[in-house]
């Protein structure tokens, strides 16, 4: 459930939307009313719930290594690190993909907030912070229209992430080792 002063801000923003709309007295009763509904379908979507997982952890300790290797704080996420090809920073599909969501906890931001389209991101100072350990940041965001609006009491820490981080498995981690080609003939057979 969201807080009270949240609930209020979506309502008034209901309410600004809803007097917004221009209806016309020629028209009927219905259509002026599916117009106004029209315009408050954005207004009426529930706000989301974000928690932080450890794709964005991992996708945030890349970020941090890209801004070292190329020794400036504006990264382009697709050109420099998902299509870098073999680097110890390469985001994997999940990491660009769910990116975006590091903003909602103030964690990176779009490196020019007038361009946010351009590709380029910033490691905050609150992430630099996270990482090392010295912050902890909400567990969970609540966004409304892809804006954060309130955030959970409950925060977290970088050492809950960092010993799930995905290392490194071998196949010898799942099935015994064969110690002769005899017992590999039957582990195939």
């Amino acid at each position: 459930m969201l807080p009270l002063p949240i609930r209020k801000q979506i309502g008034d923003q209901l309410v600004r939307a809803m007097l917004a709309v221009k209806t016309d007295p020629a028209r009927s009763r219905e259509d002026n009313a599916r117009t106004v509904l029209k315009a408050l379908m954005p207004y009426l979507k529930k706000p989301a719930a974000h928690s932080l997982s450890q794709i964005h952890v991992s996708a945030l300790f890349k970020l941090r290594e890209a801004v070292r290797h190329y020794g400036r704080n504006s990264i382009h996420i697709r050109k420099e690190m998902y299509d870098a090809k073999g680097s110890p920073f390469q985001l994997a599909t999940d990491e660009w993909s769910n990116f975006t969501k590091l903003r909602y906890f103030g964690l990176a931001v779009h490196a020019d907030q007038d361009k946010t389209r351009s590709g380029y991101w910033t490691l905050t100072k609150r992430g630099g912070a996270f990482l090392r350990g010295e912050e902890r940041v909400a567990k969970q965001v609540y966004t409304h229209l892809g804006h954060p609006i309130a955030h959970s009491e409950e925060t977290v820490h970088i050492l809950e992430y960092r010993q799930q981080l995905p290392a490194f498995e071998t196949y010898y981690d799942f099935a015994p080792r064969p110690s002769s080609v005899a017992e590999t003939q039957k582990l195939f057979a």
